[in-house]
């Protein structure tokens, strides 16, 4: 069998994050934005539930606004790449290969990955 390519690399952390972040940005999306729909339906339910009187529904109605308002704030401010990097570098605690050196090695029949592990 020879040896038709061989290359040596080190994945950094940031290149696990980016990837994470590629991988993994619909559901990062949908974690940060999907809450907008309970909003939504909070005040769909307010302005429909006829058991409180007019007043009571429009004060729901404004706190569930208010609390819509610091949300939005609050994760506008949260950046969301960090959040990826701190779970990659757990991983990376937990998997010491991770951000080791690797051999690509690429023959005539196979591919292989050597890694610490």
């Amino acid at each position: 069998m020879v040896t038709v390519l061989e290359i040596k690399y080190k994945n950094t952390l940031d290149d696990y994050v980016n990837f994470y972040w590629f991988s993994q940005k619909p559901l990062i999306l949908i974690i940060f934005y999907g809450f907008q729909s309970l909003f939504l339906f909070g005040i769909v339910y307010a302005l429909t539930d006829y058991d409180y009187s007019l007043s009571a529904r429009i004060i729901a109605v404004a706190i569930i606004i208010i609390l819509w308002i610091i949300y939005r704030v609050f994760c506008k401010k949260v950046n969301k790449k960090a959040i990826a990097q701190g779970v990659i570098k757990i991983r990376a605690k937990m998997d010491s290969s991770l951000l080791s050196e690797k051999t690509l090695t690429i023959n005539e029949d196979n591919i292989t990955i050597k890694s610490v592990k």
